[in-house]
């Protein structure tokens, strides 16, 4: 009876039990809980000096270190033949560029025409001027060639008076004096590159080794 009773109380509870809601689950963030910090073990104190404890002196400073410059390098020069091959390379190749340069400026010069009262026409006056740019140009470039130093200014002023000489021979002359409008400026350019080359220049008097 009693095992009966015990049931029929089961029975009658079981569907209330199943209807009854879950727990609510608790509202807003779940706390954290943070490790403890560590802790370090105490260091040992540094035992205290002695009174009578020598004291390190400093060592001797070396010396500082002195750096010698480092030798200058030179670009090889290109060494001279001598001066007869760099003057016949000169007038070679100042001749071929002031020759095709002549050649344009002359053409340039003839379509001038022909005005009365010049001792020359139009086109040699075009190809004398045209000339004198050029020879100094290949005079340079025999010189480079060659192992020459001459100063490019002595060879352009060289061709200038050149030019200068010729066309005062033209203004006295004539006609006849044409060819100088082309050859002073090529050997004015030759002289000036050759004289202001150090090659040319007078070596300096030794320095006397005591008082005389």
């Amino acid at each position: 009876m009693k095992l009966l009773a015990n049931w029929l109380v089961l029975a009658m509870a079981g569907p209330a039990l199943a209807q009854a809601p879950p727990d609510p689950a608790p509202e807003g963030p779940v706390p954290e809980v943070s490790a403890p910090p560590l802790v370090s073990a105490p260091s040992a104190p540094e035992p205290p000096l002695a009174a009578d404890a020598p004291l390190l002196e400093p060592g001797p400073l070396a010396p500082p270190t002195r750096w010698a410059p480092a030798p200058a390098v030179r670009a090889p020069s290109v060494e001279s033949p001598g001066r007869a091959p760099r003057i016949g390379l000169g007038l070679l190749l100042g001749a071929g560029a002031g020759g095709a340069l002549g050649l344009v400026g002359g053409l340039l010069g003839s379509g001038a025409g022909d005005p009365a009262g010049l001792p020359v026409s139009p086109a040699w006056m075009g190809a004398s001027a045209a000339f004198a740019v050029g020879a100094p140009l290949g005079v340079l470039l025999a010189g480079w060639l060659l192992g020459g130093e001459g100063r490019w200014w002595a060879t352009v002023l060289g061709d200038l008076a050149g030019l200068a000489l010729g066309a005062g021979a033209v203004l006295l002359g004539g006609p006849a004096g044409t060819p100088l409008l082309f050859a002073l400026p090529l050997a004015g350019s030759v002289l000036g590159s050759e004289l202001s080359s150090p090659a040319s220049r007078a070596p300096a008097a030794p320095a006397s080794g005591g008082p005389g």
